[in-house]
């Protein structure tokens, strides 16, 4: 039996707890959603609270105290869950966790996102796959082989897409080399300082991605990717593999990329068996070392791009967009073979009764 103690707030990407659910329901594994005071001795305990919770007045820092320093006296293994976030966005929360079971000799686990490990778990369990598995949840199946049938047919008149999301450092950075090299003038673009609503182009009146309710964050909108030849991939982190809904729009939708990501970000993707466009593209900007000098080479890249890459690259493309929905649903397996290593007891039981609760409350939300 799993024991899981959930933070009562709605967390940024609530649908991770309810990935965690429902693969445990699907597959017959027993588990229990509880409350600190519920919690036998010597059971794995489950949890998205962690110390030094933001926002500063969240419940999940002191809940997360109270958890760790209980199990440092019930011997309880606890598995801190949050595959959404990487060091990078989460850090601030991860580090103190992990010092806070080394301090009180609790083991602890962290299944999380990105490829960056953090001190004070037993293990570290990353799931780049975590994207991937949000946009089939989130994207409309008829639009997505409508804008599949655009890419593969209309014409260019736009070389790049290159959407910015929250004002990042490193992204500065590349934005201001793309505009001085003029290849706005070639892309649909957007970028916007301080989130304020500026900075669209090619026209005034183009609809902000990051307003409009079509495409934020997991939706997307067709014209975005059946106008142009080449999506630039500016990713949340530039210091490790955090693959993020960003590189997944391209890959599902079978758009060609350049990605701005950590080191060797185009070597892990291939790692998980997409394929890459180097062939049509030079992708040498994947093995600089460090941020801003990758962020140059990325622009160099972009200078010296060829025309015509999504006419060119059809087998990639192709490839990319079937291979996507294996690794989205992959999470499933990943998570319960991850939680089965650290808790020998969890057994999958394949034979159980689908209830008219389980349909309404996992197939029908």
């Amino acid at each position: 039996m799993l024991y899981i103690l959930a933070n009562p707030s709605v967390r940024p990407v609530e649908r991770q707890i309810k990935l965690l659910y429902n693969t445990l329901t699907m597959s017959g594994v027993e588990y229990a959603v509880t409350t600190l005071n519920q919690i036998p001795p010597g059971v794995t305990v489950i949890t998205d609270c962690f110390v030094m919770e933001t926002p500063f007045n969240d419940p999940g820092h002191s809940m997360a105290i109270d958890l760790i320093e209980q199990a440092s006296h019930n011997q309880n293994r606890l598995v801190f869950y949050y595959p959404s976030e990487c060091e990078a966005t989460l850090g601030a929360s991860f580090n103190p966790t992990g010092q806070k079971l080394t301090e009180k000799g609790v083991e602890g686990y962290l299944i999380k996102n990105g490829d960056r490990d953090i001190a004070g778990f037993v293990k570290n369990y990353n799931f780049p796959e975590f994207f991937a598995w949000m946009l089939v949840n989130e994207f409309n199946l008829a639009r997505l082989a409508y804008t599949h049938t655009k890419i593969d047919t209309d014409p260019k008149p736009y070389q790049f897409l290159f959407l910015n999301g929250e004002q990042r450092g490193m992204r500065d950075h590349l934005f201001e080399l793309v505009r001085v090299a003029g290849l706005l003038e070639s892309s649909i673009w957007s970028y916007r300082g301080s989130k304020s609503s500026t900075g669209l182009g090619p026209k005034e009146d183009w609809l902000d991605p990051f307003v409009h309710y079509d495409f934020r964050f997991y939706a997307y909108y067709p014209s975005h990717y059946h106008l142009t030849d080449v999506s630039i991939v500016s990713e949340t982190s530039q210091e490790e593999f955090f693959p993020t809904e960003k590189v997944y729009k391209s890959l599902m939708l079978g758009h060609p990329f350049i990605a701005y990501g950590g080191p060797g970000y185009l070597s892990q993707l291939r790692n998980m068996g997409f394929q890459t466009f180097g062939d049509w593209i030079d992708e040498s900007y994947d093995n600089v070392k460090w941020p801003p000098e990758r962020g140059t080479a990325v622009a160099n890249t972009m200078m010296t791009c060829k025309n015509n890459i999504t006419a060119k690259s059809v087998r990639v493309r192709q490839h990319n967009r079937q291979h996507f929905f294996t690794v989205a649903n992959s999470i499933y397996s990943h998570l319960l073979s991850v939680l089965q290593e650290i808790d020998n007891s969890v057994i999958i039981h394949e034979q159980f009764t689908v209830t008219k609760e389980i349909v309404d409350q996992h197939f029908l939300n």
